[in-house]
């Protein structure tokens, strides 16, 4: 094996030195093909282990040798001649079905008439997956993760087109980038170097949003087959840095400043000078909701105000399209995706790319905010030894069963009490459970920071509030007759000692045995029943909220409203009746019994004392 750089063990966690090896490989073994005459060995540029990686490598070797076999006309090979030379192709459910895929593709170039019901017959358990692979397929999509044909990697200190490359950032399988100065502008951008394909620059261009990385320009260098994207230069870093410095830091020593300490430390790094007021930094708040499909540390950049921007728009992935496994994925994505664009990756599922939304964001966010909070992420994965199918298999029962409770016990006690509530939503495997949208989410951070207005939102549990949520009419009843009634025992003995009792006795019996009887009943009967018209709908949805049903989206502004001047209509209602009753009486007793010799002053004690 020529240039081994073999690693003993593959987890989620190191799957992106992984694709650096797989990539190391598929270039190598491209480059003997250019060479030499004869087809080069696939083993003399394979890894030996681990088996996981090796079957990887093979598989992405294997296609392009198919591929230079038929555009040579060397010795065309069938999948079969592949599995029987190298036995270690063939998985737990057979062979990688989007190496068949591959062989058809390429035969199909070279003979239209290949008929796909032949794949069918030759690979019949394959036959379902081959089924949704070819399903909307786009003419000529290759399955290849690692093409065997890139742009020339570029190292600091050298120039192409406009820029200046001062400092590499970063790298990966889909290019390089460079911190760089713009000759024409005299500016430093963050310059992304890739291959000419994607939309990329068209989807970030859209998103012109403060916590989304500016785009400023692209540039295309078809001489090149390169395209050059330049940005915004953020100099805080990525959050994959504050999470490897949360890490180092012990857990009682965990706090905001973690937060900055770790910012201080790439803005030192690029050579910069961090603010001299730590307190006026903006805090995490993350309002954008996209359809990013990539959300993981790494993607949001820290500016040295510690505002996250969410950057690295390159996936665009169907499973129809690209790579048709989820090894197309396998740098360092998978541990931050939902169980739903597990499924949707994985070519034995039914779920679609296409079928994913902006909840399957939320998701992802809540894997990197507990990762921030804790140092871990919320779920164990496998080791990825195993084999693909299994691991994504393990992945999506771990995500469908929920957080377990060694992860729950690492939880941050000095956290709002809120905070585990909205993240454990955030990571619900239904994604009905989760926030509509950022935004929904954006919010509840918000009231994380405003403990008394979450006391009154979130009762604790067995408090007066939270019983009174859970039987909104009863309390509603009690709160709205109770001190009324109160308010008219207090009025009926106040009139009656300084009117009533000295009138004559037919007023005090009209008083006594008609009117507080009939006025009463009348006026409670009209101001219950108003006040139930009027909160009718506010307390269902109370009720059906505190029964854990959903409320309709389109039904939420007017309800809010509704709550917003339901306590000023029921207090006009009361001050509407109190003032009519403080007249009736007055009025009833002197028409009622013509000697009841009310004077003037007698009305006014009647209509204050309301």
């Amino acid at each position: 094996m020529s240039n081994d750089q073999s690693i003993d063990t593959l987890d989620i966690d190191d799957a992106s030195r992984a694709w650096a090896v797989l990539s190391h490989h598929v270039m190598s073994f491209a480059n003997a093909w250019q060479a030499g005459h004869e087809p080069p060995r696939l083993t003399d540029f394979c890894p030996e282990h681990p088996l996981a990686i090796r079957r990887l490598v093979l598989t992405e070797l294997a296609k392009l040798d198919i591929k230079h076999r038929y555009q040579r006309s060397i010795e065309p090979k069938l999948v079969e001649a592949y599995l029987a030379e190298y036995p270690e192709l063939v998985g737990e459910e057979g062979p990688a079905c989007d190496l068949i895929y591959e062989e058809f593709r390429i035969r199909r170039l070279a003979d239209p008439a290949v008929d796909i019901d032949e794949y069918y017959r030759r690979f019949p358990q394959q036959a379902s997956m081959l089924a949704r692979m070819l399903d909307n397929e786009v003419p000529n999509a290759t399955s290849t993760l690692c093409q065997d044909k890139g742009p020339p990697r570029l190292t600091a200190g050298q120039q192409i087109d406009d820029f200046d490359l001062l400092t590499l950032l970063g790298q990966g399988a889909f290019g390089q980038v460079f911190l760089a100065r713009q000759r024409s502008m005299q500016r430093l951008v963050a310059l992304k170097i890739s291959a000419d394909r994607g939309n990329e620059p068209q989807t970030m261009a859209q998103l012109d949003h403060p916590q989304i990385v500016r785009v400023y320009d692209q540039r295309v260098l078809p001489e090149r087959g390169q395209r050059l994207l330049y940005m915004q230069y953020i100099p805080g870093g990525t959050l994959q840095a504050v999470i490897e410095w949360v890490r180092r830091t012990p857990p009682a020593d965990r706090s905001g400043m973690t937060l900055m300490a770790a910012v201080d430390q790439a803005l030192r790094e690029a050579g910069q000078e961090p603010p001299a007021d730590s307190r006026t930094r903006q805090r995490y708040a993350h309002k954008r909701g996209v359809l990013h499909r990539d959300i993981k540390p790494a993607n949001v950049l820290v500016a040295g105000d510690c505002s996250p921007l969410l950057a690295d728009f390159n996936i665009s992935y169907s499973s129809k399209v690209e790579g048709a496994t989820p090894a197309a994925y396998f740098g360092g994505s998978l541990a931050y995706m939902s169980p739903e664009q597990l499924e949707a990756y994985d070519p034995r599922h039914a779920r679609r790319a296409e079928d994913l939304d902006g909840r399957s964001d939320i998701f992802s966010l809540g894997v990197l905010l507990w990762e921030l909070l804790t140092g871990r992420r919320p779920f164990e994965d496998d080791s990825l030894d195993q084999g693909w199918s299994r691991v994504i298999d393990s992945m999506i029962d771990r995500r469908r069963a929920g957080i377990d409770r060694e992860r729950m016990a690492q939880f941050p006690a000095e956290a709002p009490p809120e905070l585990e509530r909205i993240l454990r939503q955030c990571l619900a495997p239904d994604p009905d459970q989760r926030f509509a949208s950022a935004d929904d989410l954006a919010r509840q951070l918000e009231l994380c920071l405003q403990p008394q207005v979450q006391r009154l939102l979130r009762p604790a549990a067995g408090g007066w509030r939270r019983q009174a949520c859970r039987s909104p009419w009863p309390t509603a009843i009690l709160l709205g007759v109770a001190p009324n009634a109160l308010a008219s025992g207090f009025n009926i003995r106040y009139n009656w000692t300084e009117i009533i009792r000295d009138l004559n006795t037919p007023a005090q019996e009209v008083f006594q045995n008609i009117q507080l009887a009939v006025v009463n009943v009348t006026a409670y009967s009209i101001g219950i029943t108003l006040a139930v018209v009027a909160a009718w709908p506010v307390l269902n949805a109370i009720r059906a909220l505190s029964r854990g049903r959903q409320i309709e989206r389109v039904r939420l502004p007017w309800l809010r409203n509704r709550c917003l001047w339901l306590g000023d209509y029921v207090a006009w209602i009361g001050i509407a009746l109190w003032s009519v009753t403080g007249a009736v009486f007055p009025i009833w007793l002197q028409a009622g019994t013509p000697n009841a010799q009310l004077k003037p002053h007698h009305y006014v004690h009647f209509i204050t004392s309301q």
